[in-house]
């Protein structure tokens, strides 16, 4: 029993990493910047932000010795949830032809998307804070391992948004559309440049019921030494997080044929 699982468990690691890599090298075929395009809008707003917040008087909490530093704690696991949502789609739509293999399973598929997202994204975060370590002699994170919890749990949340959302919009097909428009401020809204203590208790308890602001505060708590956010709420954000990715790999199961059907269309 215990070999058949681990053979089993063995052949999907196999295959997903398979559907990684092809990605990969699709992504590496479609543009000059390969798999780099996914670190453009991250990065790009991270810098724009940084010389935004550096010669424009506006109030930003000071932690750690770096304003960029900072501000990616807040912009890339908010990019992680957003990465995500799209890779996880463009994987099945790219890789669909793959589905004619027994051994290849739409999740599969889909959890490469997520993957890619996850290791371009946590590369660019761990280089950053490489760079400046070595280069500018800043203090080493309090726990860097561990700041990588809140991009993975952030990956599951915007793996299980994506499938829920491939369902409804076999159904409705203006649903991509309209999640971007009700998505778009969210990293407003989820501290990118501001930490929770900052701003008044009512919206405080309004910012309460999103899950990426619950993620930016961990981050921060986990990197900077000087920042214990008394905000984080564990049994509320793993609990969004695994209902959320819980809830899509049952809408993925239910309604596969009308997911794989929208997509012929």
């Amino acid at each position: 029993m215990a070999t058949s699982i681990g053979q089993s468990l063995n052949t999907q690691v196999r295959v997903i990493y398979a559907c990684a890599s092809r990605l990969l090298r699709a992504k590496t075929r479609e543009t000059p910047l390969g798999i780099f395009s996914v670190l453009i809008e991250p990065m790009a707003t991270i810098c724009i932000m940084t010389l935004v917040f550096t010669n424009v008087r506006f109030r930003v909490p000071k932690l750690g010795e770096y304003l960029m530093i900072f501000l990616m704690t807040g912009i890339l696991p908010i990019s992680v949830w957003k990465q995500s949502i799209a890779q996880t789609e463009q994987a099945f739509q790219k890789l669909r032809q793959l589905l004619v293999m027994p051994q290849v399973q739409p999740t599969d598929i889909m959890v490469a998307g997520m993957m890619n997202a996850i290791i371009i994204l946590s590369t660019l975060f761990l280089s950053i804070t490489l760079f400046f370590h070595y280069v500018y002699d800043m203090d080493w994170p309090q726990n860097l391992i561990f700041c990588f919890i809140p991009a993975i749990c952030n990956a599951l949340f915007g793996f299980g948004l994506c499938l829920i959302n491939m369902v409804i919009k076999t159904w409705w097909r203006y649903w991509g559309t309209i999640f971007g428009v009700i998505t778009a401020p969210v990293g407003i809204m989820s501290g990118m440049f501001y930490t929770i203590e900052t701003i008044p208790p009512q919206a405080q308890f309004i910012l309460y019921y999103n899950p990426l602001m619950h993620s930016t505060e961990l981050i921060r708590t986990y990197y900077f030494y000087e920042y214990t956010s008394t905000f984080f709420d564990p049994y509320f954000y793993y609990g969004t997080t695994l209902g959320t990715f819980m809830i899509g790999l049952m809408c993925e199961r239910v309604f596969r044929y009308r997911i794989m059907g929208n997509q012929r269309r």
